[in-house]
C-alpha cells in the first residue's frame, strides 16, 4: 500500500491508507510492531530552517535502525555555491533509500520526485503542503478520540501561509467532521482556492464571529509563527465541547494586521518546526 510511494501532500492518500497508517502507528506506539530498517539510509534536505521536522526524522530513522544523511542548511554544501536542486537531488539519489526535503518554494518537493528514483517525502514546501505534519494531527484527534467523523474541529492563527494549517485542512476532507471552525485576523484568513475545495467535498466552515463565540473542550496542540509548540503532548481541559486544534500566530497575540511580518516574505511560513 506505502512501499515505494512518494509523500508529497496529504491529497494523495485516501481515508483507507490514512486509517491504515493509524492503526499500524498505535500498533508501534503499543510495542506490537517494530519495523526494522537495518542497513537503509535516509537523506535530509532542507533548505529551510527546521529543528521538529528533521530531528523527527533523523529520531525515528534511527530508532527503526537506519542511518541518516544530509543537511539542514544550504551553508556549507554545493548549493551555496549555486547547484541547482535536481542536481543535488540526484546525488542524494544516489547515496540514500529515501529522501527528505524541506524547501520554501512550492513545487520542490514534486521536482524532487520527478527527479529521484528513490521515495521522496515533502517536509515542507511553499505555504500548502505538509502532509506528515497532517498525518500526525490527523492520528492524534484519532487518538484522542477514537474517531475523527463527527467532531466539531477549531483551527486558529495563521490560515493563509501557515502549510501545517493548510494540510491539515486537506486531511481533514478525507473524512466527515460535523463542523470546522476557522479562527485568525483578517490578513490571515484561509485562502479562497483552500476554502473552495473544502466546500466542495462536503465540509461545513464556519469563522467571524459565530466562530469566535465557540468555547473550547480540548486544545490539542498549540503552535505560533515560529512552529513553537509549548507543552508539547499535554491535553488541557476546558469549558465547553468543541475539541481544538490551535495553531497559534503571533498576530493572534495582539500585533496589528497590517504588520511587516504579515507578509509571506516577512515572516516564516511554515506553520510546522
Amino acid at each position: 500500500m506505502f512501499e515505494g510511494r512518494d509523500v508529497l501532500t496529504i491529497l494523495d492518500f485516501s481515508r483507507e491508507e490514512l486509517e491504515k497508517l493509524f492503526d499500524v502507528t498505535a500498533r508501534i506506539e503499543r510495542g506490537n510492531l517494530r519495523p526494522n530498517l537495518q542497513g537503509k539510509v535516509l537523506a535530509t534536505a532542507f533548505f529551510e530552517p527546521s529543528t521538529r521536522t528533521r530531528l523527527s526524522f533523523e529520531t525515528a530513522m534511527k530508532r527503526l535502525g537506519g542511518s541518516v544523511i544530509g543537511f539542514g542548511a544550504v551553508e556549507g554544501t554545493s548549493v551555496a555555491k549555486g547547484e541547482n536542486l535536481a542536481d543535488t537531488i540526484r546525488m542524494l539519489d544516489c547515496y540514500s533509500d529515501v529522501i527528505v526535503i524541506r524547501h520554501p518554494l512550492e513545487g520542490a518537493a514534486k521536482l524532487a520526485a520527478e527527479v529521484a528514483n528513490v521515495p521522496v517525502i515533502n517536509g515542507g514546501d511553499g505555504s500548502r503542503h505538509h502532509p506528515t505534519q497532517a498525518m500526525i494531527d490527523l492520528y492524534t484527534i484519532w487518538k484522542e478520540f477514537g474517531k475523527i467523523d463527527g467532531l466539531e474541529i477549531g483551527l486558529l492563527g495563521d490560515l493563509r501561509y501557515g502549510r501545517a494549517a493548510a494540510s491539515l485542512l486537506y486531511g481533514l476532507s478525507k473524512f466527515r467532521p460535523k463542523k470546522i471552525y476557522l479562527f485568525s485576523p483578517p490578513a490571515l484568513r484561509i485562502r479562497r482556492e483552500v476554502r473552495d475545495f473544502l466546500a466542495k467535498s462536503g465540509l461545513t466552515l464556519e469563522g467571524g464571529r459565530k466562530a469566535r463565540n465557540r468555547k473550547f473542550g480540548r486544545t490539542l496542540r498549540h503552535q505560533n509563527s515560529k512552529g513553537e509548540v509549548p507543552r508539547s503532548g499535554r491535553v488541557r481541559k476546558g469549558q465547553g465541547e468543541l475539541p481544538c486544534l490551535g495553531f497559534i500566530s503571533s498576530r493572534c497575540q495582539g500585533q496589528a494586521d497590517h504588520s511587516p511580518s504579515s507578509s509571506p516574505r516577512g515572516r516564516d511560513r511554515s506553520g510546522g518546526g
